[in-house]
């Protein structure tokens, strides 16, 4: 009967294990994947559907949209927030308090947009006033309302002359949570202004319509990321794939001739985190495997010992004319009895408490379908065979000893058979490099993309090398019984031979320890791996702790939009911030990454990465610093002196025309803008004239790179030079400071030549004719067969080749998701671009380095008057999808810790019945029971040391090849980072301290169990 009963143990205990791991499993993965996207950016988060408002069919649009979005996201809980937006318009203050202030609507007057919000009232705070109700009435952002002087019960004209409209602000108004997915980036929401306009001024449908205004309808679809199911969220990464929603709105012809966008990364967000939490359920699969091995030996076991304690029984029955058949039937029933009720109280315990423990997401239905019922139905059916064939087999084998002499030679077969099936699956693994199915369909959580071949190669591949290790067993103590027998200790020659002898026996015992030992040590390297891949990945592609992509053109416009780092002023948390370009260019025939930043703000922005330490390379590469000039801080106003001269070959004879000047400028931060200095007439300019315009707020100096000018209108076959003569600039004192100029070329001047067919030149300093020193990654490096000191040709996306010379390699780029990356300073790149005569990219990010990244995101979000994106690493990091795997790969090392504990007490019992007349015979010969408890205890004692020791080097040979692999696939983005080693050194020995004080406890229980036989 206690065979029996540990058999339903064991039974009870491997399916609450793995039905409760898989509960527990599918639920906290659910919600962690929920939790990914309710926090990921707004644009990531949701779709956003835009065309042209047309009062007339405005409602019909409307009901069309939402019927093809319900078909689109068939049952999955969304919110549609539907919004008219209009250009920017004038407004005036009827009854100003104070000045206007704000931005110009082209009329003199500040502009404002306007908007109608079909749920205004919702995720909306009232600050001030009454919300409007009636037609005419209005309420106002606050910081707009701020900007422009208006407070509630001012009124307001809003509208050019054709179609004016006047509003009374009855409310000041902001968003509860700006970063919201509802407001998809907004910056007027956000911050108040929307380019050079305030707002926005929200306003029925009707009134809005009102006004002479271009408008744009607009719909976010956000789905309900707190109750998503994993239906729901296969629905949802299937609808928002690109293309899917625009083209089921044009088969319902909803706009009609109209033009619809369909804006968002939700298919993106979605993709990534069902890779994620695929690949990491995937590693679950491994301690799973090793659980369900360990069970199936454990049950192997106790099927032999039960059997072997029955054999008098069965010897009973079969005189009595019992058949084999019904022999095995009838243990097959009495087993299937016990095994039911303890699978089914298993499966429901295990299912119960997984769900519990995954805070009850998902039905509780659902749990046990996950893993309860196949778990429970796979060990009935388990016990129901293996009991058949325990029984049998001792039938069969009489009364002939429990445990014959054994070669090793079968479990050197098994092994060499095993390691073929590991081979194969661990060829599957590493070619594909992922334990996922390349291409796979769509899927939700519990990844049906997993590969079931290759996700089997860890396990397969730990059993293999256990079972080599279990060959070993037999030469092992010949050679120790060789040793034995040329001694004179009685009790060491006895302990060696039952080691031979009884080696079955012992076999169980070591495959045990080994496959729960190794098991330990491989989830440990696997979940170390995953939290350094992770940890590098999201520092990788991330940049910064904290980055902001503002929306803003491609390239630097004259007296265009700039980024720049004082975006993050006062931000909490802020150490250091800069301005940053990321985007490609082609070298040879490969498209690479390309990232710039100011070489001095590097060690600050990212410290402790090897990019910080390797810039200074770029420096010595160098030749003179870039620019025509150095502006101090706090310059207001910049003075150019530009003369029109005749050229060396011909003096001047035309004073016909205009003469146009733009600088380029650089601040420290690596912002990069191109200013007007103003339009003076040739002939003017011939006597050196002045060319001067306000400088853009900027963070330490600025940099004069150079300047584009033109003279416009000059005679047939005219030929000049346009020459910088001086510059100068305004301080905050007012007072005029010159600043100094490099020297120029072999002319000794910084000049350029313009005529009638070619009005336009570029002044640049000579040092621009130098090549622009750069960093690549080693792989890129090592692809262009180059080394420090290469010359090579770069294309940026501007197009125009730049001449580059390669400073350093260094093994990644932080910010650039890639694995082939040039990295250059800013400004040094931005004079070669110039130099080639190309336009150039605009650097449009800001990476900060900060103690609070949710605080600086938030600070960034409300200041930037332009939409923008901000990440963190916490967005980037797949940690909060895999972190649920690690749990439950825990759970299966510390279940596999119990199983094979539990089959080391069989393996005791075992040789207890099978030796217990040897302390009698023993006694007889004059050993004491001291001597025989220690030989007994150290026999078994080093079965489990070898089989620890076993599994320890099993385990690292199996991390070494496999670890990688899966922390990779869990990981988007890891393909760029190097293979990193992690070890959990505190889990690892936490199980392992487990297994050994476990063990010893067995192997000390049963020694006092042989002291007592004597």
């Amino acid at each position: 009967m206690s065979f029996l009963l540990a058999l339903g143990a064991v039974v009870l205990i491997a399916v609450a294990l793995l039905g409760g791991t898989s509960s527990f499993l599918a639920g906290s993965t659910l919600q962690a994947m929920r939790t990914t996207l309710a926090d990921a950016p707004p644009t990531e988060a949701a779709l956003r559907v835009s065309s042209s408002f047309d009062p007339a069919t405005a409602g019909a649009q409307d009901a069309a949209t939402r019927v093809v979005v319900d078909d689109a996201f068939p049952g999955v809980p969304l919110a549609v927030w539907r919004t008219v937006r209009t250009a920017p318009v004038p407004l005036q203050i009827l009854d100003p308090k104070a000045p206007p202030a704000g931005a110009d609507g082209g009329s003199g007057l500040p502009a404002v947009v306007l908007q109608s919000d079909d749920r205004s009232d919702t995720g909306i705070t009232t600050v001030t006033g009454t919300w409007p109700t009636a037609p005419g009435e209005a309420a106002l952002e606050e910081r707009a309302a701020a900007a422009l002087g208006v407070d509630a019960g001012d009124r307001v004209l809003v509208g050019p002359d054709t179609g004016r409209s006047e509003f009374l602000v009855t409310a000041l108004w902001h968003a509860d949570d700006p970063t919201g997915a509802r407001w998809f980036a907004d910056p007027a929401v956000a911050s108040g202004h929307a380019g050079d306009a305030v707002g926005p001024l929200l306003v029925s449908d009707a009134d809005l319509a009102g006004v002479t205004a271009a408008a744009t309808t607009r719909w976010v679809i956000q789905p309900d990321a707190a109750t998503l199911t994993s239906a729901d969220w296969t629905a949802v990464e299937a609808a928002s794939r690109d293309g899917a929603l625009a083209e089921l709105l044009a088969r319902a012809d909803v706009f009609g001739a109209q033009s619809v966008t369909v804006e968002g990364d939700l298919h993106a967000e979605t993709a990534r985190v069902t890779q994620e939490a695929s690949a990491a359920q995937a590693v679950t699969l491994v301690p799973a495997v090793l659980v369900a091995t360990l069970a199936v030996i454990a049950l192997l076991q106790l099927a032999t010992l039960l059997a072997g304690s029955r054999s008098a029984d069965t010897h009973l029955l079969r005189a009595r004319g019992a058949s084999v058949t019904q022999v095995t039937l009838w243990t097959a029933a009495e087993t299937a009895v016990v095994a039911v009720a303890s699978a089914v109280v298993g499966g429901t315990l295990g299912a119960v408490a997984g769900w519990v423990l995954a805070g009850g997401v998902g039905g509780l239905a659902e749990a046990f379908a996950a893993g309860g019922v196949i778990a429970a139905a796979a060990a009935v059916v388990t016990v129901i065979v293996v009991t058949a064939r325990g029984s049998a087999a001792a039938w069969a084998a009489g009364r002939r000893a429990l445990a014959p002499r054994s070669s090793g030679a079968p479990a050197l077969v098994a092994a060499l058979f095993t390691a073929a099936l590991a081979a194969f699956a661990g060829w599957q693994l590493l070619a594909a490099g992922s334990p996922l199915i390349a291409g796979g369909s769509v899927g939700g959580p519990g990844g049906a993309d997993v590969n079931p071949i290759a996700v089997l190669a860890p396990g397969v591949g730990m059993l293999a090398l256990a079972l080599f290790a279990v060959a070993g067993i037999s030469p092992i103590t010949r050679l120790l019984g060789a040793g034995a027998a040329r001694g004179r200790s009685l009790t060491r020659l006895l302990a060696v031979r039952t080691l031979t002898r009884r080696a079955s026996l012992f076999t169980v015992a070591v495959l045990v320890t080994t496959l729960a030992a190794g098991g330990a040590v491989f989830a440990a390297a696997v979940s170390g791996s995953l939290h350094e891949t992770d940890l590098r990945t999201a520092a990788l592609q991330t940049g910064a702790d904290v980055r902001a992509q503002v929306a803003v053109p491609a390239n630097v416009d004259l007296d265009g939009p700039r980024v720049s780092s004082l975006l993050a002023a006062g931000a909490p948390g802020t150490s250091a911030a800069a301005t940053a370009l990321s985007t490609t260019a082609t070298l040879g025939t490969d498209d690479i990454g390309l990232i710039g930043l100011p070489v001095a703000s590097v060690p600050q922005v990212l410290p402790g990465t090897q990019l910080a330490g390797a810039v200074g390379d770029l420096g010595a590469a160098s030749g003179a610093a870039p620019g025509l000039g150095v502006i101090p801080e706090q310059s207001t106003s910049l003075t150019l002196t530009v003369t029109l001269t005749g050229t060396d070959s011909a003096e001047l004879t035309d004073t016909a025309g205009t003469v146009t000047v733009a600088a380029w400028l650089a601040d420290s931060s690596g912002a990069i803008s191109e200013i007007s200095l103003g339009e003076i007439d040739a002939a003017t300019t011939a006597n050196g004239a002045g060319f001067s315009a306000p400088l853009p707020s900027a963070v330490g100096e600025l940099t004069l790179l150079g300047l584009d000018v033109a003279r416009v209108g000059s005679a047939e076959g005219s030929r000049s030079a346009l020459v910088l003569d001086a510059a100068a600039v305004a301080n905050a004192d007012g007072q005029t400071v010159p600043v100094e100029l490099v020297a120029g070329g072999s002319s000794g001047a910084l000049s350029t030549t313009v005529t009638r067919q070619n009005p336009r030149g570029r002044i640049l300093a000579p040092a621009a004719q130098e090549r622009v020193p750069v960093l690549f990654t080693a792989a890129l490096a090592e692809r262009l067969g180059v080394n420090a000191g290469a010359t090579l040709t770069l294309i940026p996306s501007t197009g125009r080749p730049v001449e580059i010379v390669l400073a350093a390699t260094v093994d990644a780029v932080p910010g650039s998701g890639r694995e082939l990356v040039a990295f250059a300073d800013t400004t040094a790149l931005a004079q070669g671009i110039l130099q080639a005569g190309g336009a150039v990219p605009l650097p449009a990010e800001v990476w900060v380095a900060t103690s609070d990244p949710a605080g600086t995101a938030t600070t960034i979000t409300t200041a930037s008057a332009t939409a923008v994106t901000v990440t963190t690493r916490a967005n980037s990091s797949a940690a909060p999808i895999f972190e649920p795997a690690v749990a439950a790969v825990r759970a299966g090392v510390a279940g596999g810790v119990v199983v094979a504990l539990v089959c080391l007490v069989a393996v005791t019992a075992a040789l207890l019945g099978a030796r217990r007349g040897e302390s009698t015979v023993l006694g007889a010969l004059g050993s004491v029971r001291r001597d025989d408890v220690a030989e007994r205890r150290g026999e078994a004692g080093a079965a489990v040391v070898y089989g620890l020791l076993a599994g320890v080097v099993a385990g690292a040979v199996v991390a070494t090849a496999f670890a990688g692999v899966f922390a990779r696939a869990a990981v988007p983005g890891a393909d760029v980072v190097e293979a990193l080693a992690g070890f959990d050194l505190p889990q690892a020995a936490i199980a392992l301290a487990a297994l050994t004080v476990g063990a010893a406890a067995v192997v000390g229980a049963y020694g006092s169990l042989v002291r007592r036989s004597r």
